[in-house]
């Protein structure tokens, strides 16, 4: 096999392969050319799907496709009447129908081929009636048809949702109707005409969804498929700083995590977990092209919908990239003919959705008092002796600080989206920009992005079409937050500034306008804001572009043969820079350096990096579409290939002592001492390609087969493991087609049932992770001088390959009583080999492990959708959406070893990594209370003081150590519920959605460490810092559950796990939409005003700032989840 990335074989390939597509498509066109030629009424039959498309053009497209000819009068008027055709292998007599449902006219059938349409002269047109008809959001629905009953006298409406019908008497009744919504009949009498609002159709089967170089009508998915539409739902009114903000709680199986600073994006996975340590992020397709960028840096107003690929067969079109499913975005594109501008615009504030209740002034000084006695029970407790100096000076003056309220803030939050769109027969334009602006409730935290969009498809002519789309983000999230940590624990007693102590130390009074580096005048804490000092720059710019060109070949035989062109060209630029100036090295509690700037101008250093990512993408795609009777086939064939380059360089400078200052910062680190300069330069680059086939086949309507072959091709691998093949199939019977069905149980509107299977890849590794690495950083000492020396740093393993994932999945779809009642059933089974993981090797090798494929991780699920439409008339709808699923993760295999000899594969228990259970095991001690005065008999055998943790011995050998550790749970959750409801009377739409995050088994095994609220003495609780308002352990209050003040954590290291369950009313969307009465006069086409909360209310038991994040009070660069309220509108003109 020849080498995978040298370009003559690249070259050599790709026209290998299109010399296959074109053998293909010889074959495929020859038995076309067969089928074409037979006689029958197969050729009679018409396939024709338009949407508000003239009379004429209608004829004009059928005569050109089919065997009919049509006269008419040029009087009718049918170059002005617009209408919606939707005919799969129709009669002449259904085309017809479809076509003149909405007109006054009929028609007569002269011979085998021609038709001549004809003027209704039944009707007797007297009373004209003008209305408006627009979505339940305000939005003006063009091409809708308006039918008089009973009648064929109809119109379809205009661009702005107008119409004028006449119509026979005040008796009349109009019937209201266009695809994807609820028809209605609006009675003329009853004068309700003026406005009319059409509500969509909650699982509308002929809905379009994205199922990967191409779309499908949700009735002919065989693979598990979730969609949610944004554009003009109540999900576009939320505060949606991120795309996954709108999607969360939407589609079972698709899990999306919250975040907790300002423009972040959140964790996202689908199914499970399938690696250990490869990957686990989904596969982003914008508008068809693959997208390495991130979900922050589009504009969730651009976006119309969203789909996700979730099983095997749907996703392994797109091979070895979507072993973690695939997220598929596609952007919004012109929808009236007359250019529509809109501006969506919304502001809000910003807080935690819980925050910490500390001891007061007074009772932190009772628990330092009661933690000193406990260490010293034979002393006494003298604030002046025991308290910090700075401390007791603020504690007589009676000055305190709340820090927490110090570091956070009511953070501000403003979006504005300005878009410019458009549709006409020929060209389809979406132009928009737009500027956020989120704080984050951590002072110093904020992110700004500017994106820009600019969309433009042509169709040049019958057969050909082509178009552009331009985005460009800008983002800025410069700033280093406030330590929030210290923010929390911080005694209440300290000084923000430098503490005036000119009565007893003059000069310090002249600095009060500083930062006090150590409020309490002692080191182990420091002023929270002390960090945000320092400059930090991190922006980054992203210049993406997608075109395609398409052409629909025209001729007769080639009638279904399609090709398409897609490129997309990509470039990120990422900016970084931070700056330590002598300031922030400064012991403001030494006057000497306060008075002495340039103290530490040799610790001051700065870093300055830059990093840019180009990545291209192309693919040639056929498609072959055709209906032949009661068969349809649908045949893809691609041939695609990307690539990425990145390269990187960083230079940092130190010690600016002999510059004598640091005035011009990050911008002048030539002025370090150049004996410590340091520049680190980096450049990769990795190749793609592959090769698809697909078939898809439907027979009847109601049995469906689809079936596909992938082979990828990666240039990380080494030579003989580059390529990889992926296979997949599905098949679908749509039971409500069948007769028995069918003709018996009008009831049901769709019942489908789905199996598939399918195989994915995983390139788990890096573009040279088959390659040693160098390491030039060591050194030694030869001939009295220091010499570098060069070694290895890592054993090679040239029979790296991917890990490959197989799923089976069984569905069911399903709808009811006019799909009142309608959803989803999946039950889903996979299993990944060849698992990335670091095994041990003999030492003699020179290493102590080497990367392997090996280890086996099992994901198996159950997911559950459910769509009702509870109740609905002409003013008033409620509809309910109801999402489960549960998924079990379980590690099968590791290392393959058994060094104890008991027939049984060994666990990973450094790595909490063990057989037979998830990925996520906590892996401690048991808990069962804590000791207390009264328990002599446990202290006794096991040791421990009143006021210590009571472990459990479970193997009863009399004392506590490592093998009394079992697993007590999982930081993953167990299983997801939301239930959403959508409730509308007339202008007014209410939306809120509950989100349940649960686990498992009788304890609800879904927990995370919480040290903090249950040990007092964490982060120097009881010693230097405050601790939160709520009962410990003491002689007097015997707490079963938190230890004493100055327990000793070390000897065990217990986490403290604790239950995360929680409920939370994740979003609610109030909004109006003002009568278009009242806005005509101003030139308003619609305008609609809302409130919309994110997070508004939280349910659990945990004790900490989030239980779904599993931050606890105080840590490590621990941030508060948002609690988002915003108001806003949206304008179209």
């Amino acid at each position: 096999m020849k080498k995978y990335d040298h370009p003559a074989c690249v070259k050599g390939r790709f026209f290998k392969c299109i010399l296959i597509m074109k053998l293909a498509l010889i074959i495929i066109l020859t038995t076309s050319l067969q089928v074409l030629a037979m006689p029958g009424n197969s050729q009679k039959r018409i396939n024709l799907e338009l949407k508000n498309e003239v009379i004429t053009s209608v004829l004009k497209d059928v005569e050109k496709k089919y065997e009919y000819r049509f006269i008419y009068n040029e009087n009718l008027g049918l170059n002005t009447q617009r209408v919606d055709v939707y005919a799969k292998n129709a009669t002449i007599d259904e085309f017809m129908y479809q076509l003149l449902k909405a007109t006054f006219l009929s028609y007569k059938k002269i011979n085998r081929g021609l038709v001549v349409i004809i003027g209704d002269s039944l009707i007797n047109v007297a009373l004209p009636i003008t209305g408006k008809i627009t979505s339940q959001q305000g939005e003006p629905l063009s091409g809708v048809s308006v039918v008089e009953l009973g009648t064929n006298n109809g119109v379809t409406t205009a661009d702005d949702g107008t119409f004028t019908i006449n119509v026979k008497d005040e008796n009349a009744v109009l019937v209201i109707s266009r695809v994807g919504y609820t028809s209605k009949e609006i009675s003329v009498k009853n004068n309700n005409y003026t406005d009319i609002v059409l509500m969509p159709v909650e699982n509308n089967l002929d809905e379009i969804v994205v199922v990967g170089y191409g779309t499908q009508k949700r009735r002919d998915l065989t693979g598990s498929v979730g969609s949610v539409k944004m554009e003009n739902s109540p999900l576009a009114l939320l505060p949606n700083v991120n795309v996954l903000d709108a999607l969360k709680g939407s589609i079972p199986g698709f899990n999306v995590g919250t975040v907790t600073t300002a423009g972040s994006n959140p964790g996202i996975s689908i199914r499970g977990q399938n690696s250990i340590s490869a990957s686990t992020t989904p596969l982003i397709v914008l508008d068809g092209a693959i997208f390495l960028g991130s979900f922050n840096e589009l504009n969730p107003a651009d976006i119309a919908s969203v789909d996700v690929l979730k099983d095997a067969s749907a996703t392994a079109i797109y091979g070895s990239l979507a072993a973690n499913g695939v997220v598929l975005v596609t952007s919004k594109r012109g929808r009236s003919e007359k250019p529509t501008i809109q501006l969506n615009a919304n502001g809000g504030s910003q807080t935690y959705t819980n925050r910490p209740k500390m001891f007061s002034p007074e009772g932190y000084i009772q628990f330092r008092k009661t933690r000193f006695l406990a260490d010293n029970p034979a002393a006494t407790f003298d604030p002046k002796t025991h308290l910090a100096l700075y401390e007791y000076e603020a504690y007589k003056e009676g000055l305190t600080i709340d820090w927490f309220d110090e570091v956070t803030q009511l953070a501000p939050f403003q979006n504005y989206t300005l878009s410019v769109s458009g549709a006409t027969k020929r060209v389809n334009y979406y132009v928009s920009g737009n500027y956020m602006n989120q704080k984050g409730i951590v002072v110093g935290d904020q992110f700004k992005r500017y994106t820009a969009l600019a969309k433009l498809e042509l169709k040049i002519t019958d057969w050909l079409k082509t178009g552009f789309n331009f985005g460009f983000t800008d983002k800025n999230a410069d700033g280093i937050p406030a330590n929030l940590e210290g923010g929390t624990i911080s005694s209440p007693y300290g000084y923000m500034h430098v503490h005036n102590r000119d009565s007893v130390a003059p000069g310090f009074g002249d600095f009060t306008n500083q930062l006090e580096r150590y409020p309490q005048g002692q080191t182990t804490t420091s002023n929270p804001f002390w960090r945000s000092q320092e400059y930090n720059e991190d922006r980054n710019q992203n210049y993406r572009s997608i075109s395609f060109a398409r052409i629909d070949f025209p001729w007769e035989w080639s009638k279904g043969l399609s090709y398409t062109f897609n490129y997309s060209l990509n470039k990120w630029e990422g900016h970084g820079a931070s700056f330590q100036g002598p300031e922030m090295f400064t012991n403001t509690m030494l006057l000497g350096e306060l008075t002495n700037p340039t103290l530490h101008l040799v610790d001051a250093n700065g870093r300055k990096s830059n990093t840019s990512r180009t990545d291209w993408y192309l693919n040639h795609l056929i498609n072959y579409n055709r209906i032949f009777g009661n068969h349809s086939i649908d045949l893809t064939l691609l041939e695609e290939e990307q690539s990425r380059r990145t390269t990187s360089m960083e230079l940092t400078a130190s010690d600016f002592s002999t510059a004598g200052t640091t005035v011009l910062g990050v911008n002048s680190l030539e002025l370090g001492n150049s004996a410590l300069y340091t520049v680190n330069t980096g450049y990769r680059k990795l190749n793609q390609m592959a090769s698809l086939a697909r078939l898809n086949y439907v027979y009847k309507n109601r049995y469906y087969a689809s079936f596909s072959i992938r082979q990828d091709g990666y240039s990380g691998y080494a030579e003989g493991h580059k390529y990889g093949v992926f296979r997949a199939g599905a098949l679908a019977w749509t039971v409500s087609e069948e007769p028995f069905i069918k003709n018996n149980a009008d009831y049901i509107d769709i019942l489908k049932i789905r199996l598939s299977y399918g195989e994915n890849g995983n390139p788990s590794i890096g573009e040279y992770s088959t390659f040693p690495r160098i390491n030039s950083s060591n050194t030694i000492l030869l001939g009295g001088t220091t010499q570098k020396v060069v070694s290895l740093s890592n054993l090679a393993n040239r029979n790296l390959n991917w890990e490959k994932t197989t799923a089976l999945n069984i569905g069911l779809d399903f709808g009811f009583f006019k799909n009142r009642l309608s959803g989803s059933i999946n039950v889903y089974n996979s299993n990944t080999t060849d698992l990335l993981l670091r095994r041990s090797i003999p030492v003699m090798n020179g290493f102590n492990d080497v990367l392997d494929n090996i280890g086996k991780v099992n994901n198996k699920g159950l997911e559950i959708q459910i769509n009702t439409e509870n109740y609905r008339t002409n003013n008033f709808y409620w509809n309910t959406g109801f999402n489960y699923w549960i998924n079990r993760n379980k590690v099968v295999g590791l290392y393959g070893l058994d060094a104890n000899k008991d027939g049984k594969e060994d666990d990973d228990i450094s790595n909490s990594l063990f057989i037979g259970k998830s990925i996520s095991a906590i892996y401690t001690y048991v808990m069962d209370g804590i000791i207390q005065k009264d328990d002599a008999e446990f202290i006794a055998v096991y040791g421990g003081v009143p006021g210590d943790i009571k472990f459990r011995d479970l193997n009863n050998d009399g004392k506590i150590d490592g093998n009394d550790r079992t697993i007590v749970g999982y930081t993953k959750p167990n299983y997801t519920l939301t239930l959403s409801n959508t409730i509308g009377y007339k202008n007014i739409e209410l939306y809120f959605l509950f989100n349940y995050i649960a686990g498992g088994g009788k304890d609800n095994w879904y927990l995370g460490s919480n040290q903090y609220a249950y040990n007092p003495g964490t982060l120097y609780g009881g010693t230097v810092a405050n601790w939160l308002d709520k009962e410990y352990w003491t002689p007097n209050t015997p707490s079963n559950s938190v230890v004493r003040a100055n327990y000793n954590n070390a000897a065990y290291g217990y986490g403290f796990p604790k239950q995360r369950e929680f409920v939370r009313l994740q979003d609610v969307a109030l909004s109006y939409t003002l009568p278009a009465s009242l806005l005509s006069k101003a030139r308003i086409s619609s305008l609609k005003v809302f409130a919309s909360g994110k997070n508004l209310l939280t349910f659990s038991n945990w004790e900490g700032l989030d239980p779904e994040t599993a931050t606890t009070y105080a840590g490590v660069n621990s941030f508060p989840v948002f609690k988002i309220f915003t108001f806003g509108i949206n304008a179209s003109f």
